[in-house]
């Protein structure tokens, strides 16, 4: 009988419990005191344990599974450079690196006074048996799930700060913190919260529902709240410079279209509608979060970048479950038409049709070409599919954004914020921002969104946004960018079509631009 191959764990996969936040990012340390999560195949085991400083210490499984670990990490655990491994009937895996830290805050989840402790052990199931959460009202008293939280850790609720008060915890390294939710909110479906500290990594961000829901007073709150699938055809300009060291900037231009068809967006209380308020950010952090965004092929457990001459081998980690938003198959026919010009259905994933349209993006699989969009008139056409009846939709395509200060932003301070400044055409002078990093060497990568004031000129990204985007290794990488994006202020232009609630043509212009997040 052939003896069974040992237990292991997948590269990059020891994370945060709470946070799932990768170990290369700040606050993807291992806490003393706190949980630590483990993927990886064959992990049956009869011990966790850490390699520190010369000792060895057990941690006590809080959860397990064939695929997934939770452990408590006793605060006796010497800081600094350790490995962890798992041993299963004497087989041990390979010790992978890790970093102990006194602090890495990470919060679950924010829940009404009446959650208790026997449904917090979903929490450690991978959140797969978590009840959604109810709405908040202003003023109610709140429970704050975390691990990892500093005992000078302040809290920050859609940027107001708020007093909390530590509980007991019900369960090892489980933190639960209470407080009271604003009296006075932002207008705003869902509230970003945040921890800090002196002396700790900022902890992610997490949504606070909060009841009555009053939403923003924009165009795509009110498509969401459609209880219909929709429909939407972006029309898709974008202009990156790449700036490195010692070497002179290259302009990219980037000109595309791309429909999907059955987007159901859900209503803006929904849980998972993660927009912050007007005037503030929030910041989502994972393992290659964005790479299937820049080439659909995946292997295994891995995402394949491919960007001008290089091809890169991302390993991801565990997934992120969200129910928003969801996107079915709806056919609308073979190809849509863009002023007489076919759109061929993706040959690959058959819910989206996508043409490069023009430009010079440093993608090596694509020549370049003069730029499509510019200034004026558009006709979108669809004879209909199996799914969705035939359509036409005719509007204009706006002026491209200056972004005014882009040249004097090369490197970025992470522990002072960055400002943008802007000036965007007539009727598109909604904006929102954006920072992004990819560490390709283990896959961590945050992406940051800012949503300024209908008609500001100018923002400025806080700090605890940016605190856990990657530093940047190599300068003038397009993997670490920031960027502004504006969209229309009114509805776009639409049709009504069988099969759908309706269909948006939404001109989108992107002007973004490498820079360097300093260490």
């Amino acid at each position: 009988m052939s003896q069974q191959a040992p237990p292991a764990i997948t590269p990059g996969a020891i994370v945060n419990a709470a946070s799932l936040m990768p170990a290369s990012l700040a606050a993807g340390g291992v806490p003393r005191g706190g949980l630590v999560a483990l993927f990886g195949p064959r992990l049956e085991l009869d011990r966790v344990s850490i390699k520190a400083q010369g000792h060895e210490y057990a941690l006590q499984p809080q959860f397990r599974s064939e695929t997934n670990v939770t452990a408590y990490v006793p605060v006796d655990v010497s800081a600094g450079d350790a490995t962890l491994a798992v041993t299963y009937r004497g087989q041990r895996s390979v010790d992978h690196p890790v970093q102990v830290v006194d602090y890495s805050p990470g919060l679950f989840a924010v829940r009404a006074e009446s959650f208790s402790c026997e449904q917090a052990r979903a929490f450690l199931d991978r959140r797969n048996a978590i009840p959604r959460p109810a709405p908040l009202a202003p003023g109610a008293s709140a429970v704050l799930w975390a691990t990892g939280v500093s005992v000078a850790a302040e809290l920050t609720v859609a940027g107001e700060r708020v007093a909390m008060q530590p509980l007991p915890p019900c369960l090892p390294g489980l933190q639960r913190f209470a407080f009271k939710v604003p009296t006075k909110p932002p207008r705003a479906c869902s509230l970003p919260v945040v921890v800090t500290a002196p002396n700790s990594p900022t902890s992610n961000f997490l949504p606070l529902p909060v009841s009555p829901c009053v939403p923003p007073d924009s165009w795509f709150v009110k498509a969401a709240a459609n209880p219909e699938p929709l429909g939407f055809v972006l029309l898709l300009r974008s202009a990156l410079r790449l700036e490195g060291k010692g070497k002179t900037a290259r302009d990219t231009f980037y000109d595309s279209i791309l429909a999907t068809f059955g987007v159901r967006l859900g209503p803006p209380d929904h849980p998972d509608f993660i927009w912050p308020p007007a005037g503030q950010c929030v910041s989502f952090s994972a393992n290659t979060l964005l790479g299937a965004l820049v080439n659909d092929e995946s292997l295994d457990n891995a995402s394949r970048l491919e960007v001008d001459d290089f091809v890169f081998t991302v390993p991801r980690g565990p997934k992120l479950n969200l129910e928003y938003p969801q996107v079915a198959v709806r056919d609308a026919g073979p190809s849509i038409w863009l002023n007489g010009r076919e759109i061929p259905k993706n040959a690959k994933h058959q819910r989206y049709y996508f043409a490069t349209l023009g430009g010079n993006p440093p993608v090596k699989t694509i020549k370049p070409s003069p730029r499509f969009w510019k200034p004026g008139p558009y006709r979108i056409e669809s004879r209909g599919g199996m799914d969705i009846g035939s359509f036409s939709i005719n509007g204009r395509f706006p002026q491209e954004p200056v972004w005014t200060n882009r040249d004097r932003i090369d490197a970025v301070d992470r522990r002072k914020g960055v400002t943008l400044e802007w000036k965007a055409p007539r009727g598109y002078s909604s904006v929102f921002i954006l920072a992004l990093g990819i560490d390709t060497g283990d896959g961590a990568s945050t992406l940051c969104l800012c949503v300024p004031f209908a008609g500001a000129t100018s923002f400025t990204v806080p700090p605890a946004v940016l605190a856990n985007v990657p530093a940047t290794l190599i300068p003038g990488s397009y993997y670490y960018q920031l960027a502004i994006v504006s969209v229309p202020d009114a509805m776009p232009p639409s049709a009504a079509a069988k099969g759908v609630g309706e269909i948006y043509a939404v001109p989108l212009s992107v002007v973004s631009k490498s820079v360097a997040f300093l260490p």
